[in-house]
């Protein structure tokens, strides 16, 4: 392998490599975000429920 192809790949792999970190970061905000959600409405229900309970 020559020096070029050598530097080329390197670069190709270093660059890889940075995708792969901006898709982990992204997929961890996602991943986040959906567990956020999921509590926000597990207290709505949580607080409809008490809300029907001082009703009756």
């Amino acid at each position: 392998m020559s020096t070029a192809e050598y530097r080329k790949a390197v670069a190709n792999l270093l660059m890889a490599q940075d995708e792969r970190s901006e898709i982990e970061i992204d997929t961890n905000l996602l991943r986040n975000q959906f567990s956020v959600l999921k509590l926000q409405l597990r207290q709505a229900i949580a607080a409809r429920e008490s809300q029907m309970l001082d009703a009756a």
